[in-house]
Parts: structure tokens; sequence; C-alpha cells
């Protein structure tokens, strides 16, 4: 079975997350709101179209997409 990230942004609400690790879950969770929360700074900091906002947005795109990915693996692949 196949899970959906959902994010809402500004809460730490991520659902569809049953399988996973906890801790692992809580680490990403955590990296993901880091990296938003240094993306926030940046534009208040440089401005949205900022060279240093986008890379944070970037990074931040590579985080949830790593997370969604580990979401979609089956639950009897997973480790």
């Amino acid at each position: 079975m196949d899970y959906i990230l959902i994010y809402h942004g500004g809460r730490n609400d991520y659902s569809g997350v049953k399988d996973m690790s906890p801790a692992l879950k809580q680490e990403l969770v955590d990296l993901i709101e880091h990296k938003r929360n240094e993306m926030i700074h940046s534009d208040r900091e440089t401005g949205f179209q900022s060279e240093e906002t986008i890379t944070r947005g970037n990074e931040l795109n590579e985080l949830l997409n790593c997370y969604q990915k580990l979401l979609s693996i089956p639950t009897h692949n997973k480790i």
C-alpha cells in the first residue's frame, strides 16, 4: 500500500505515515521543518527571488521528495 504525504504549511501535520519507523519519521520531519525555517529566514532577509532563498527552496524540495519516496515503498520492502 502506498501512502501520500500531506503537509499543511506551518503545522507539523504529516499524514499517511503508518509503517515508517517513528525515529526515522521524526528525524525527517525535523530536517524538513529546519530547512523550511531556513528558507523563510532567507526570504525575509534577501527576498523570495534571491539565489539563497531559491537554493533553500530546492533543498527543501529534495527533502520532501525523499520523504515522499520513503512513504511510497510498500511495507514488505521497508527495512
